[in-house]
Parts: C-alpha cells; sequence; structure tokens
C-alpha cells in the first residue's frame, strides 16, 4: 500500500514521486535530464524506478558503467539515441529487474551485458534494430529472465541467434524476421509459456515446432501471409491463433488434446477435419470467420462439448441445405455468437442471411463469373438462392448482369441486392421475387436499365422503391402477379421512359382516378392486364407520353375527354378489348399517328358517336395501317360505304330513328359503369 504522505513535486524538467519529504525518499523518478556522471543517483537509496525516455542524444558510454546505483530495480530509456549495451554498460545495478529500451537505434548487445543483473526478468527491447545481436549471435547469464520483447526489429531471426533463456516464458518478436519455425528453433528456451511471432514473413513451421517448448500454452502466428499449412503437435498448447495467414485445405487439431481456444480467421480453410475436433474436449473458442468454408460444422455443433462458449463462422462461403435450420436452431440455443466478426450487422449474421432451400449461394470470396470484354457478368441458370451483397463491389468494369432464370431466387427484406457504383442494367428474369424493398437496389446508384419480368410481385407500394437510382429509365415489371400499383410509385423518376407492365392479369385501375402520375414517362405498355377505364383521369398523370400499349384488356368506352391531357400521344393501341364506342373526336387528335381499334367483336359502329370514325375514313385508314391486323378499318370502310349508299337512297334520316339509337347506346354505357 502506498505510503498516506506519497507526494508529486513537479520540477521544471523532472517528475519525482517520494515517500515521506526528504530527496532520500525518492521512489519513482521521471526526468529529462541526462546521465552526467555514474553516480548522480547514489544520493536517493530508495530509488525503485528511473525513467529517462524522449532524450534522442542519450547514448550509453563505451566501455563504462551507465550509473551506478544497489537500488535501482527498473529502467527506462524509450525514444533515446542508445545503439549499443556494452558489458560494462549495466554492471553497476544489480537489483534491476526491467529493462526497457524501446525505439531506440540498438543494434550490438555484448554476449555479457547482463552479467552482473542477476535479478533482470524483464528485458522490452521493441522498435530497435537488431539483427543477430552480436557476433557471437548470442546473450548469456539470463538464467532469471522471464519475458523478452523484441517486436519491430524487421530483420531479427530467432534461428540466428541463441538466447539461451532457460527461464525464458514470455517471448515476443512480432514484426520480425523469423521464416521458419523447426525442430531446433526453440531448444534453448525449453521452458516457454508463450511465444508471439506475428508479422514475421513466416513461410513453414513443422509438425515438431513446438515438441521441445513442453510448457507452451500459447502461440501466435499471426498475419504471416506466406504459412500455408498448420499441424502442429504439442500435449501443452492451449491457444493458437494464427489468423490472417495463407492457411489452406483442412484444419487438424487432432494432435493438440490440451487446446481451449484457435484463432484461425482470414485465411483460406475450407474444411475442417471431424475427428480432429472430437479429440479437443476442453475446447471453448473457435473462431472461424472469414475462411472458405462451405459447410455449416454440424458435428461441431453437436459435440458434447461442455465448455464451448464462442464459434464464429462469419463471412464464410457457406452453402444452404436442408440441415440449415436445424443448425442455426442449435446454434442459437448454445449461444455460441460472442464477439464474432459480424456481430454488430445483424443481416450479415451467417445464422440470418443463409436459406435453407436447395440452391447455391455465391460470394464475393469465391466468384463463379466471366466478365466479358464489353461489361457484361452472366450469373443465370446458377440455381443461386442468395448473393453477397458486395460480391462485385470491388470491379468497377462491371456494367451489366444478368441474372435470369434464378428460379428460387427472391430479395431479402431490409438487404441490399449488389453494391455497385458502375452497373447500369441489371435483369432477373423469371426469378422468384416477390417483393422489392426500399433497400434492396439502395446501393445502385448508376442503374439505368431494369428487367423484372416473370416474377411473382403483386403490388408497388411505396414511391422510394428507386429514390437511389435517379438515372433509372427502363423498367419491366411484365408477366408478374401485380394487383396494384400506388399512383405516385414512379413519380421522383426524373428520367424514366419506358415502363412494361404487360401479362399482370390482376392489375387494373379505377374510374375517375389517375393511373400513374410521371412527367417523364414516354411508353407506357399494359398488354393483357385489367384495364376497365379509360376516362378524363386516367392519362392526367402523364402529359409527355408517347405511345400507350393496352392491348387485350377489358376497355369498353374511350370517354370524349380521355386523350386531352396526353398531346404529345403518337400511338394508342387498343387492340382487343371490349369497346363499345371511342368518344375522342378524332379531329383533335392530330398529333396521333397510329390508333388501334380492332379486335372488339361489339364495337357498335351504328352508335351515333362512332360517326365522327366513318366520316374521317381516310384518316381512321392511315391510323390503323400499322396495327396488328386492318381488320378494324376494313369494317370502317365497309360502314362508310354502307352509309354513303344508304344517303343516297335515304336523304333524309328519321330523327326518332337517331334518338332510339342514342337512347340505347346511353344505356349500354350506364350499364357499363355500374358493373
Amino acid at each position: 500500500m502506498v505510503h498516506q504522505h506519497l507526494i508529486h513535486i513537479q520540477w521544471i524538467l523532472t517528475t519525482i514521486i517520494l515517500i515521506g519529504g526528504t530527496s532520500s525518499d525518492i521512489i519513482f523518478l521521471v526526468t529529462n535530464h541526462p546521465v552526467i556522471n555514474q553516480t548522480m543517483y547514489v544520493t536517493y537509496p530508495n530509488l525503485f524506478m528511473l525513467d529517462m525516455s524522449n532524450q534522442a542524444d542519450f547514448e550509453f558510454p563505451i566501455d563504462q558503467v551507465m550509473l551506478i546505483h544497489d537500488g535501482l530495480s527498473r529502467y527506462h530509456c524509450n525514444n533515446c539515441g542508445v545503439h549499443s549495451i556494452y558489458r560494462v554498460s549495466l554492471s553497476a545495478l544489480p537489483q534491476l529487474t526491467h529493462l526497457i529500451l524501446k525505439n531506440n537505434t540498438l543494434r550490438y548487445i555484448h554476449p555479457d551485458a547482463f552479467e552482473y543483473n542477476t535479478r533482470l526478468e524483464k528485458v522490452d527491447l521493441a522498435g530497435n534494430q537488431l539483427s543477430t545481436l552480436n557476433p557471437e549471435a548470442t546473450i548469456r547469464h539470463i538464467s532469471s529472465l522471464s519475458m523478452l520483447d523484441l517486436s519491430w526489429n524487421e530483420q531479427f531471426d530467432l534461428n540466428r541467434v541463441d538466447l539461451q533463456g532457460t527461464r525464458l516464458m514470455f517471448f515476443t518478436c512480432n514484426h520480425c524476421h523469423t521464416t521458419i519455425l523447426n525442430r531446433t528453433t526453440l531448444t534453448s528456451t525449453s521452458r516457454l509459456s508463450q511465444l508471439d511471432l506475428s508479422y514475421n514473413g513466416m513461410e513453414r513451421i513443422d509438425d515438431a515446432a513446438l515438441v521441445q517448448a513442453k510448457y507452451i500454452q500459447i502461440l501466435n502466428v499471426d498475419g504471416n501471409r506466406d504459412l500455408q499449412r498448420l499441424n502442429l503437435i504439442s500435449e501443452s498448447i492451449k491457444k493458437l491463433s494464427a489468423k490472417e495467414c495463407n492457411l489452406g485445405g483442412t484444419l487438424n487439431t487432432s494432435k493438440l488434446p490440451m487446446l481451449e481456444f484457435i484463432n484461425v480467421r482470414m485465411n483460406k480453410i475450407n474444411w475442417l477435419d471431424e475427428h480432429g475436433f472430437m479429440q479437443n474436449t476442453v475446447l471453448n473458442g473457435v473462431l472461424l470467420d472469414d475462411n472458405l468454408i462451405e459447410k455449416v460444422p454440424y458435428f461441431l455443433l453437436e459435440l458434447p462439448l461442455k465448455g464451448m462458449r464462442r464459434l464464429c463462422l462469419d463471412r464464410n462461403p457457406l452453402q444452404p441445405d436442408f440441415q440449415v435450420d436445424a443448425a442455426k436452431d442449435l446454434y442459437a440455443a448454445k449461444k455460441l455468437r460472442n464477439n464474432c466478426l459480424d456481430d454488430a450487422y445483424n443481416l450479415h449474421k451467417f445464422e440470418n442471411y443463409l436459406p435453407n432451400i436447395n440452391g447455391n449461394a455465391v460470394y464475393k470470396k469465391s466468384p463463379i463469373h466471366y466478365l466479358s470484354s464489353d461489361g457484361l457478368v452472366d450469373l443465370s441458370n446458377r440455381n443461386i438462392v442468395y448473393i453477397e451483397q458486395d460480391y462485385l463491389v470491388d470491379n468497377e468494369n462491371v456494367k451489366k448482369v444478368l441474372f435470369d432464370h434464378n428460379h428460387s431466387f427472391d430479395f431479402q427484406q431490409n438487404r441490399v441486392f449488389l453494391k455497385s457504383s458502375s452497373i447500369e442494367g441489371l435483369s432477373l428474369k423469371n426469378c422468384s421475387i416477390t417483393t422489392i424493398y426500399e433497400t434492396t437496389f439502395k446501393e445502385l446508384h448508376n442503374l439505368k436499365y431494369l428487367h423484372l419480368q416473370g416474377n411473382q410481385i403483386q403490388f408497388i407500394r411505396s414511391d422510394s422503391l428507386f429514390k437511389n437510382n435517379p438515372s433509372i429509365s427502363f423498367i419491366s415489371l411484365a408477366n408478374n402477379k401485380l394487383d396494384f400499383i400506388a399512383v405516385l410509385a414512379f413519380q421522383k423518376l426524373e428520367k424514366l421512359e419506358i415502363l412494361q407492365l404487360d401479362w399482370n392479369e390482376r392489375l387494373s385501375n379505377k374510374a375517375n382516378n389517375p393511373f400513374l402520375l410521371s412527367t417523364s414517362l414516354r411508353k407506357l405498355s399494359c398488354r393483357h392486364c385489367r384495364f376497365e377505364w379509360l376516362d378524363a383521369m386516367t392519362l392526367v398523370g402523364l402529359p409527355n407520353l408517347l405511345e400507350l400499349d393496352l392491348e387485350h384488356n377489358n376497355i369498353a368506352i374511350l370517354d370524349a375527354n380521355s386523350l386531352q391531357r396526353t398531346t404529345q400521344l403518337k400511338y394508342l393501341n387498343l387492340h382487343h378489348n371490349h369497346l363499345l364506342a371511342f368518344e375522342p373526336n378524332i379531329n383533335q387528335q392530330s398529333h396521333l399517328k397510329t390508333l388501334c381499334l380492332g379486335g372488339s367483336p361489339n364495337f357498335d359502329l351504328e352508335h351515333p358517336k362512332n360517326q365522327v370514325l366513318i366520316d374521317n375514313i381516310q384518316k381512321m385508314m392511315q391510323l390503323d395501317k400499322d396495327c396488328p391486323d386492318q381488320q378494324f378499318s376494313k369494317e370502317l370502310d365497309k360502314r362508310y360505304n354502307k352509309v354513303k349508299n344508304e344517303t343516297k337512297l335515304h336523304p333524309k334520316i328519321e330523327v326518332a330513328s337517331l334518338m332510339n339509337l342514342e337512347t340505347s347506346s346511353a344505356e349500354t354505357k350506364d350499364d357499363r359503369k355500374d358493373m
């Protein structure tokens, strides 16, 4: 317990912590003053720790004692200018236990530099320039040393030195240059308990590399990108970390019976040895995130491991199958998700996105596509049921994606379909898409053409489905199961020109209501739909429409004002409807170039309101010439000739007959509206 009179005294460049009130009681001293003579702190007998860090010009004197002190236990000089530790440098510090010389320019340590430091426990020389220590490549007299850190000595190779640390328990050399760990590497450090060799450029670790280290419990070889294989033999190791390496093939832990925890994230492992894990009876944590594992390890979930508390499988190209749901339930029941890579992203967790239906899941890690010279990626007919949203995110040359005929594929709620800044065309014909969500196309900002025909979409209710696709100009929703489209669904798409809704046989419209609002739409097609009305309000929200195709609908009457707002309309196809009368004045539709009215068997050419068609027979024949057949104009011509002949024979038409005909037509129209 620290004495109650512990006080801090701040001098100009020195911080002193002392017990009592006199300088003789100093125990911790942090100073920017260099050692100017060997005995400058002798008058402080209780000095326990001296920190002289950040003196860039300070170095140990050649062949002279650096400091004399019988009680100093800890000496720090980080970020100094020390380049060598000579034989006598620390010889007058017999009680030294901790030597911290991080981030110096140290290149040389005399083999007997610690001969008189018999109590030395910890040496931290990280961030220096050591390679083989000295010409003899050894350090002697470190029998008490338990902790040695040589990290960031980027040329240091453990195989080129002999540390003779018989009690060394913790050795760290991250970002060094040990490329091989073989059976003899750890011979002189047989009591080693923890070995950290991350980011060394390790190429090989022999299976028997740890046999001599019978007390080792922790091995860390993270970030050794050239390390492709790891099948260690050890009766003692408990924790093994080899993340961000290049391990591939099968992970085999059968010869590590005491293994409690293993971290092999970010490798290329594609298979787990089932029998191996059966030998790890004390296993409690397995981190397999970000590998190439395709099958959920059911056997690992089913093992009677009472201590298993953590299993991470995120970011693997897992494939769906009929056992997935059972595995998910077991995973949740055992509460095995614990600090996995996608903990914070609910939609990315494998147990939340992986479908259980037969088919393929497609991932960025294992691409199945070929990119053509014109930027086309064809993923059609692949039986895909899930695709990773980042699948094409790094490929800026992709312009068009074909995803047709993946018959079991559907969009997932709250999940982006694909992310890409370059995709312009997207085709998802004949899949099993039931719903478009506001997030579906959120990350396709350059999308221009969208084909969704041949799916099972039932409604378009939101005007925000395409709010992140401002460049979209073409949408096809043909051959779906649409029965409702919100009036404002496409209003925000200022570049949308073509909308195809053909073969949505339940898609109707309401009388005296606009069908859609869009000032940009030029072509609208809804063949084989269920339109029943074409009145003054139907097209009021489409002022710039050029082409309207409503072939094979249920329209009976075109109201007189139905085309009054579509002053740009050039093409109108009403072929095969249930037309009884065409009320708009044909003489006022000078912009119209094609008008198809054929195929309506009950069209009443006797109706007085259709007389305008007969009176303008030449214009009608011209409008009808590009229609599927010219039967209507032929019938119109017959009626024209008949009326013409009747007029010659009966120049006076009885008023009563006309009144009766108008009354009959009006009743028919009223009946139609009541339906």
